[in-house]
């Protein structure tokens, strides 16, 4: 590749709209990052799975589930 297109690669890069999007979701703190377990997918998707099931143990039902569905977390 020469020279001249990798500063056309790069300077479309850097004027490319979710580059800049994904640089700003980037620098946001993320809560599983700081406790140090960003790697540990599984656990999460278990997390997520049992607080998304209103027969649960957690006693808030399907609040979590409707929340979602009506737009209420994002």
């Amino acid at each position: 590749m020469e020279l001249a297109e990798l500063e056309q690669h790069y300077a479309r890069l850097l004027t490319d709209p979710e580059v800049d999007q994904l640089s700003q979701t980037v620098n946001q703190p993320n809560i599983f990052k700081i406790l140090g377990v960003s790697h540990y997918e599984i656990r999460h998707s278990n997390f997520l799975a049992w607080l998304l099931d209103p027969y649960e143990s957690h006693g808030v039902g399907d609040w979590v589930s409707a929340s979602f569905a009506a737009g209420a977390i994002h």
